[in-house]
């Protein structure tokens, strides 16, 4: 089974904590703690993306949170894309962080996947096979931070065109 549950997720895959997870898994212990720290599983609409793969794509979040954890996989289905407009004017976003976990082999984002999000800090990308179209950011022009997960270490991708705006026929 996938075991893909709101509430007893007990996966430590694409956990972000700081360390200190020696035997302490349910410890609430920083005011913080209202955001989530789990992957947002029932906060994405999706759609059908690859029917071989049974892959999904997401179409929206409809969450709250200022600091969103994207699922690898929802409802037994790995996430493969990240369709434009699915996050989408949401001036709460200051971080976006994508799970990490073997059952996703890869990941793309759509050119306009983030778009008119202002407080938009850090992005933090899988440790999957990424493609990420350009202006896959847009209108989001405090994003200052651009991470990937490689091998369990967060590591700074380098980014070159900050506020960079695409028109594709």
């Amino acid at each position: 089974g996938t075991g893909a549950t709101t509430g007893n997720t007990q996966s430590n895959a694409g956990n972000s904590t700081s360390g200190n997870t020696a035997g302490e898994s349910n410890a609430v212990t920083t005011p913080e703690e209202t955001e989530p720290t789990e992957p947002e599983y029932d906060s994405f609409a999706y759609r059908p993306y690859d029917s071989k793969k049974n892959t999904i794509a997401l179409i929206k979040y409809n969450g709250n949170s200022s600091k969103v954890v994207v699922p690898a996989v929802i409802d037994g289905h790995p996430v493969a894309n990240v369709d434009e407009n699915t996050f989408y004017n949401n001036s709460k976003i200051t971080e976006i962080t994508f799970e990490s976990s073997p059952a996703q082999t890869s990941l793309t984002l759509d050119a306009g996947c983030m778009t008119n999000l202002p407080s938009l800090k850090v992005v933090r990308m899988p440790d999957t096979d990424l493609g990420i179209f350009p202006g896959f950011a847009e209108n989001c022009l405090r994003l200052e931070k651009i991470e990937v997960d490689n091998n369990g270490t967060q590591e700074p991708w380098l980014l070159l065109f900050k506020n960079e705006t695409h028109n594709h026929p």
